[in-house]
């Protein structure tokens, strides 16, 4: 898991919106205060830098206003402590290269988990930092738990990511149950779970064996996990 690791329930904070290089900055300093273990940005190359976007973004997007944004390394070297969860949407693979030289630059691979859209660009990541911390793409979430349902899972010798992050359920899939979770978790695999302001569902994911969650209200969250 190249380093990355949250305590035990994990919470990780999503920054849904793209806030100018102050407020963002502001947004994550809240978001530790508040307990959060991680923050989840969305990250994007504009213009040649690596800087901080939506938390969700739509996909290969373009973005205008870059130099009104934070950087990336700025980020790291102002949290030098603060662990962070970096969503790629671009499809091109330049970008990796660029992420990959400033991480190493940073000294900061052992605390930074990288997503992404597009499997391609994760395995390029990982061809590049060996013992980079990485998340399954979408479509491979969805690879794991078809493996998973017919059982053909048992013949996998290796996991390739040490990361799956999941909403509890995807259409009619109950992604996050307890045989799936439990099964990744057995083969070094860390399951997060995007969660809702539900008690119910927190403690429903608990009892699943979720023990690392993804939300927008790290307050409310850690009301229920400790």
């Amino acid at each position: 898991m190249g380093g990355y690791t949250v305590p035990e329930p994990g919470v990780t904070a999503i920054i849904k919106s793209m806030l100018p290089r102050e407020e963002m900055i502001a947004a994550v300093s809240r978001a530790f205060d508040a307990g959060s273990h991680s923050v989840r940005i969305g990250a994007a190359d504009i213009g040649g830098v690596l800087r901080l976007v939506s938390g969700e973004p739509k996909g290969d997007e373009i973005y205008e206003d870059g130099p009104s944004l934070l950087g990336l390394r700025e980020l790291l070297d102002i949290f030098s402590e603060g662990r962070f969860n970096f969503l790629f949407p671009q499809k091109g693979t330049e970008w990796v290269r660029n992420y990959a030289g400033l991480l190493i630059d940073a000294g900061a691979g052992g605390r930074v988990l990288t997503s992404a859209f597009h499997g391609r660009n994760l395995e390029l990541l990982r061809g590049i930092m060996p013992g980079a911390a990485i998340a399954y793409s979408y479509m491979g979430l969805l690879g794991l738990y078809g493996m998973f349902k017919s059982g053909l899972i048992h013949l996998k010798k290796k996991f390739r990511y040490g990361f799956v992050q999941t909403y509890e359920t995807i259409g009619p899939s109950y992604i996050a149950s307890s045989g799936f979770v439990r099964y990744l978790e057995e083969h070094g695999v860390e399951v997060q779970v995007f969660v809702q302001n539900s008690e119910k569902a927190i403690k429903r994911l608990r009892d699943a064996g979720v023990h690392s969650f993804i939300t927008e209200d790290p307050d409310f969250l850690r009301k229920y996990l400790y």
